[in-house]
């Protein structure tokens, strides 16, 4: 269909510095390949409600009894769908998460990253965390806290700007 508002070209280039690249693209070619599934460029599926059996681009990570994940439609803050975090009580802190790696990001930009977290019966703290790697890990490491106790949806925003070695 026809390109709108807030649709995105993704590909791969290969230029050398300050070398320059020309591009066709081509719209309504039938003949034309269809995009590798593997090319993404930025956050996969944000919303989460992408998916068959489990969100789209998502992954569970430090999961264990006591620590859970699971794609549920309890009271979404938008569409149909959320990821959820269950603690059990009285486990011991961890960063139990639903999580998204490799997301490319171009050194020296500015980005905002905004995220919203509802939470019941949290103790400590529930929200989201950012780490932008490079030369070496954890460039930027950020907690956005949210914090303890029970509440309805909280927005929360990080701008951040990519060191000059991030990737």
């Amino acid at each position: 269909g026809a390109c709108e508002a807030g649709d995105r070209l993704a590909f791969v280039a290969d230029c050398p510095a300050k070398g320059a690249a020309r591009f066709f693209v081509y719209s309504g070619n039938r003949l034309a390949l269809a995009v590798p599934d593997f090319l993404t460029s930025g956050l996969t599926n944000g919303g989460a409600e992408a998916g068959q059996d489990t969100p789209a681009g998502w992954l569970p990570s430090e999961v264990d009894t006591a620590h859970q994940v699971t794609w549920v439609d309890e009271s979404p803050h938008s569409g149909a769908r959320c990821l959820k975090t269950t603690v059990q009580p009285g486990a011991e802190p961890s960063w139990v998460k639903w999580n998204q790696a490799e997301i490319p990001v171009v050194a020296g930009r500015t980005y905002l990253l905004e995220a919203w977290v509802r939470a019941q019966d949290v103790v400590g703290a529930a929200g989201w965390f950012l780490h932008v790697n490079g030369d070496q890990p954890q460039l930027i490491n950020q907690v956005l806290d949210a914090g303890a106790g029970t509440y309805d949806w909280r927005r929360l925003e990080l701008r951040f700007t990519v060191p000059p070695t991030g990737r």
